[in-house]
């Protein structure tokens, strides 16, 4: 039974990235460099990333669905993908192709490696309710309720580790609630993942998809 409701939650992806963040000084990779060899292993370069001005944020290479993220301010490289799967392929292909091509220091560490996955879930359950029932039995909202002189419910949950800071490198924050534009129908999530370990990233992307069901399950079945 619980693999059949499993199968019965839709999940649609909007945007998927996983990025790396750096701990040294300095941008520590060459960025001309990477970008004039980048287009070995299929992307393609934009034209003023390929003449060397600086881009911000903003994507500076593609490959298919894949777009590069690249952010000297904050010292970071990763993609951005369609799907979690293709957004590990694409990750695991970059972090191997600058490790063997751009030789960086015997010194470079990462400060966290990050996944954020973006979109929209539906069960065939009213999140509206599903929501509301979650925090019927609350005390805190019921109390602030009669403050406010409404019955009230929390829109949705935030999860987040228990007493840890969001400034340190381990930390994750998912939010499931529905979505505004169809509130009745499909639930909205953002799910954000960081760990300074690379593997366990990874194994959380490649997982996410059934976690994020299970959550719902279990918020449902609350």
């Amino acid at each position: 039974m619980a693999e059949r409701k499993q199968r019965d939650v839709q999940i649609v992806w909007q945007r998927v990235t996983l990025i790396e963040r750096f701990s040294s000084v300095l941008y520590p990779l060459d960025l001309p460099e990477l970008l004039r060899q980048i287009p070995t292993i299929g992307y393609v370069v934009s034209e003023p990333s390929a003449r060397g001005i600086a881009e911000g944020v903003m994507p500076s290479a593609s490959k298919g669905d894949v777009t590069l993220i690249i952010n000297e301010g904050n010292k970071t490289l990763g993609v951005a993908a369609r799907d979690p799967g293709t957004a590990l392929q694409s990750y695991e292909e970059l972090r191997c192709f600058y490790i063997e091509h751009l030789d960086p220091s015997p010194g470079l560490k990462s400060h966290y490696h990050e996944l954020q996955a973006v979109g929209w879930a539906k069960s065939g359950q009213d999140p509206v309710r599903t929501c509301s029932r979650f925090w019927s039995n609350h005390a805190g909202l019921k109390g602030i309720g009669d403050v406010l002189g409404e019955t009230i419910t929390n829109f949705g949950i935030h999860l987040v580790p228990s007493d840890r800071d969001p400034n340190q490198s381990d930390w994750f924050h998912i939010t499931v609630e529905p979505s505004v534009t169809s509130g009745s129908k499909r639930y909205r999530f953002n799910w954000i993942w960081r760990e300074q370990d690379p593997q366990r990233v990874e194994k959380q992307t490649s997982t996410v998809e059934e976690v994020l069901k299970r959550t719902i399950l279990k918020l449902e079945a609350m």
